[in-house]
C-alpha cells in the first residue's frame, strides 16, 4: 500500500502532495458534505459505520479540551458547523488509517494494551493499577472498556504507520532559503472597509425584494432545519443532592474515631545516619568477608571516638547521603529495607550506633539521631476531620443504597419515574429539548444521549436502564417528548433571512467597488481618486505598517497572511491586491521587501531550522499518505443534525 502511495509522489512530489493536501485533505468532501440522509451515522468509510454516537464522543472530547472558550471561538452557526465538520474528517481519517493499518498486516497484541493501561497513572491507586478507578474515569468520558482499548490499539498502530516513514534529509540550501524567509520584513499599509454602512441602503420591498428572499430561503434550507428533538423526564441522583440527608450522630462520630484512630494520629519518626559497604545479595563469601571486613575497621573507629559524620563523608558508599555525614533525614516504618527499618527502631536512644546491618544494599552501621514520638490524637484535636470523612463514608454508602433503588424501582415501575422519586426522596426533572448531538449540562454526555434516543426509551416508552456518570453521579430517565426534525417555514424565519440577505447584498456591493478600486491602484491611477469609487458612508483610511514579519501581530493574522503571498514590488511603485473579509474587504499596499540574512544565524539556529523541516517534510508526506487514503476510498458523508 505504501509503495503504490509513494509511486504516486515520486518526481515533483511536493507539487502533488500539496494538490492531494488541498484538493482531498484539509477541504475533503465539503461541496458533497450532505447527501442520502443516515439518521445513525455520519459517515461510512469503505462500508464501515462512524456512528452518531462515536461523532458525540468525539465532539464532547474536543469540546472540552477548549474549556469556558468554546462558546466564544464558535459563537454563530457557520463556526459551529465547521468545528463539527473537522470533527468528522477526524474520525473518517482515523478510520482510514486503522484500515490501512490492518491492510498492512500491522498488529498490536492484547498484552501490549493491558500493560499500557496498567501502567497509566490515572488509572492507578496509592502507585497501582485500580480496575475501580479505571471503569469510573471511562465512565466519565463516555467510554466502555472495549472502546477505550481499541482506542489505545488504534494509536499504537498509527505510531507503527508512522515509523514506516524515514526522516527526511534537509539541504543546506533549504536552510538558507528558510532562514530567508522567516526574518523577512514587509513594509506598506492596508486599508479594512466594512459593508456594514451599506446595510441600510438595501431595499426588500416590493416584488424584487420578496423574490429575493425567498430564493435566498430556497437556497439555504439546510440553515432552518431543525433536527430530531427529544424532552426527556429524569431523576438524578449524586452525592451533592443526597448530602442534607446526611446527619452523623456524636455517638457515630466517636466510633469512627476509635476505628480509625491510627489515620490520626502521628506515628514514631526516627532520623538516621548511616555508613554503607555495598554488597549485592548474591555476593560470594569472599567478597561479603572483604565487605565485612572493612565495615569492622570502620567500627573499630567508631568505638574509639571517630566521628561518625566525618568517617562517613570519607568512607561510606552511600555518596549521596555522605555528603550531609550520612544523615537520611526522618523515616517512619514500611519506608527503609526491612532489615535496616528494624535494626534503626531497635536502637534505645539517641546517639546509639547499630550493630553491622545487613540489607539489600549491603552492610551497614546505623547512628540514631533524633526522636519524633509517636502521638496520639485526641477526638476534640480532630474532630472536624473525623465528621467529614465519616460524612462521606455515610454519603458512599447512601449513594450505592439508593442507586440500587432505583435501578430496582425503575424496572418495577418502568412507564413512570414518579413512585421511583418517591422511594427516593427525589423529584423528576423535566429537561429541556435536544438533539443526538446533545443539550445542557448532563445532556453533553454521550451515554445519557445515547440512552434518551434509544429503542427503549424513544422507540417503546420505557425508563432508560440506570445511567452511570461516574462513581457518585447516577441517571434515570424517560421520554417527555418527541418531535420529528422539520424545516422552518420562511414566515418563521422571515427575520433572519431578511438580515441575511441585506448583509449578503451589501457586502457584495462593497466586493465589486472595492475591486475596481483595486483594479484602478493597480493601473497607478491615484489613490484618492479612486477610492472616490467608494460610497462617502464607508470609511477608507490606510493603515501604515513597517517591518512586519510573518509571525508579528502588529496587523490582523488574514491581512498578514495575504500579505506574505504578494510578489515583490518591481519598481518603487508598490503593489497592491484586496480580498474579502468577515467584515468586508480589505485592500493591502506592499512597498519593500526586505530578506533575511542566513549569514546572521547561529550554528544552534540552523540545528533547529534543520529539525523542524526534517518534521515538516515527514508531516506532509504522513498528510498525503491520509489524502491518499481518502482520494482511493468510499466515502459518504451524511449530515450533522444540529441542535
Amino acid at each position: 500500500m505504501l509503495e503504490k502511495f509513494r509511486e504516486g509522489v515520486k518526481g515533483p512530489w511536493a507539487k502533488v502532495v500539496g494538490a492531494l493536501i488541498m484538493a482531498s485533505f484539509v477541504f475533503a468532501g465539503v461541496s458533497n458534505y450532505f447527501t442520502s440522509p443516515n439518521a445513525n451515522n455520519v459517515a461510512l468509510v469503505n462500508g464501515e459505520e462512524i456512528s452518531v454516537v462515536d461523532f458525540n464522543r468525539r465532539y464532547q472530547q474536543e469540546k472540552n479540551r477548549f474549556g469556558e472558550q468554546f462558546e466564544k471561538f464558535f459563537s454563530n452557526e457557520q463556526a459551529l458547523n465547521q468545528f463539527k465538520q473537522s470533527v468528522v474528517e477526524h474520525l473518517i481519517t482515523s478510520k482510514l488509517l486503522t484500515q490501512a493499518s490492518k491492510d498492512l498486516g500491522l498488529y498490536v497484541s492484547d498484552a501490549i494494551i493491558y500493560e499500557q493501561i496498567r501502567q497509566t497513572p490515572q488509572f492507578q491507586k496509592d502507585g497501582k493499577y485500580d480496575a475501580d478507578t479505571f471503569r469510573n474515569l471511562l465512565s466519565r468520558v463516555g467510554y466502555s472498556q472495549k472502546e477505550y482499548e481499541q482506542s489505545l490499539r488504534s494509536e499504537k498502530e498509527f505510531n507503527q504507520l508512522k515509523t514506516l516513514s524515514d526522516s527526511e534529509f534537509v539541504l543546506k540550501s533549504e536552510i538558507d532559503q528558510y532562514l530567508k524567509l522567516s526574518d523577512e520584513t514587509r513594509t506598506g499599509a492596508y486599508l479594512q472597509l466594512s459593508a456594514l454602512p451599506l446595510q441600510a441602503e438595501v431595499d426588500l420591498s416590493g416584488d424584487e425584494g420578496a423574490e429575493k428572499i425567498n430564493h435566498y430561503y430556497e437556497t439555504h434550507l439546510g440553515q432552518y432545519l431543525i433536527p430530531e428533538k427529544v424532552s426527556v423526564e429524569y431523576i438524578d441522583l449524586s452525592t451533592e443532592s443526597l448530602k442534607s440527608q446526611i446527619h452523623p450522630a456524636d455517638a457515630e462520630v466517636k466510633t469512627y474515631f476509635e476505628q480509625h484512630l491510627a489515620d490520626y494520629s502521628t506515628p514514631e519518626q526516627r532520623k538516621a545516619s548511616h555508613i554503607l559497604i555495598n554488597l549485592a545479595s548474591d555476593a560470594k563469601e569472599d567478597e561479603t568477608t572483604k565487605a565485612m571486613q572493612k565495615l569492622k575497621a570502620i567500627q573499630r573507629q567508631i568505638m574509639e571516638g571517630a566521628d561518625f559524620a566525618e568517617v562517613a563523608k570519607k568512607q561510606s558508599d552511600d555518596t549521596v547521603s555522605a555528603e550531609n555525614g550520612g544523615d537520611l533525614g526522618f523515616f517512619g516504618k514500611k519506608v527503609m529495607d526491612p532489615e535496616f527499618e528494624k535494626a534503626t527502631f531497635a536502637l534505645q536512644k539517641v546517639g546509639d550506633v547499630s550493630e553491622i546491618v545487613r540489607s539489600q544494599f549491603g552492610l551497614h552501621l546505623i547512628k540514631l539521631t533524633e526522636i519524633h514520638q509517636a502521638k496520639e490524637a485526641t477526638l476534640d484535636d480532630v474532630k472536624d476531620k473525623v465528621v467529614d470523612a465519616l460524612k462521606k463514608s455515610q454519603l458512599e454508602l447512601l449513594f450505592s443504597d439508593k442507586k440500587s433503588q432505583m435501578t430496582e424501582k425503575a424496572f418495577e415501575y418502568s412507564d413512570s419515574l414518579k413512585e421511583v422519586a418517591q422511594e427516593l426522596g427525589l423529584t423528576v426533572q423535566v429537561s429541556e429539548p435536544f438533539s443526538k448531538t446533545g443539550g445542557m449540562g448532563v445532556f453533553t454526555n454521550p451515554m445519557v444521549i445515547e440512552a434518551a434516543f434509544s429503542d427503549q426509551v424513544l422507540g417503546n416508552n420505557f425508563n432508560s436502564d440506570v445511567i452511570n456518570i461516574d462513581k457518585s453521579h447516577a441517571l434515570v430517565l424517560r421520554l417527555k417528548k418527541h418531535t420529528d426534525s422539520y424545516t422552518q417555514s420562511l414566515e418563521q424565519v422571515k427575520t433572519s433571512v431578511e438580515q441575511a440577505v441585506i448583509t449578503e447584498t451589501a457586502k457584495k456591493r462593497l466586493v465589486d467597488l472595492a475591486t475596481k478600486v483595486v483594479a484602478g491602484l493597480k493601473q497607478n491611477k491615484a489613490e484618492q481618486e479612486v477610492l472616490a469609487l467608494l460610497p462617502s458612508t464607508v470609511k477608507a483610511e490606510w493603515v501604515s505598517f513597517e517591518q512586519v514579519k510573518r509571525t508579528d501581530a502588529k496587523i490582523p493574522s488574514d491581512i498578514r497572511t495575504r500579505l506574505f503571498l504578494m510578489e515583490k514590488p518591481a519598481s518603487e511603485q508598490p503593489n497592491y491586491t484586496g480580498q474579502e473579509t468577515n467584515q468586508g474587504f480589505a485592500i493591502i499596499k506592499l512597498e519593500k521587501v526586505t530578506m533575511g540574512d542566513p549569514t546572521q544565524a547561529t550554528a544552534e539556529q540552523r540545528k533547529q531550522v534543520e529539525d523542524r523541516l526534517s518534521r515538516l517534510k515527514t508531516n506532509l508526506e504522513e498528510a498525503a499518505f491520509q489524502a491518499w487514503l481518502k482520494e482511493n476510498a468510499k466515502i459518504e458523508r451524511f449530515p450533522i443534525n444540529n441542535g
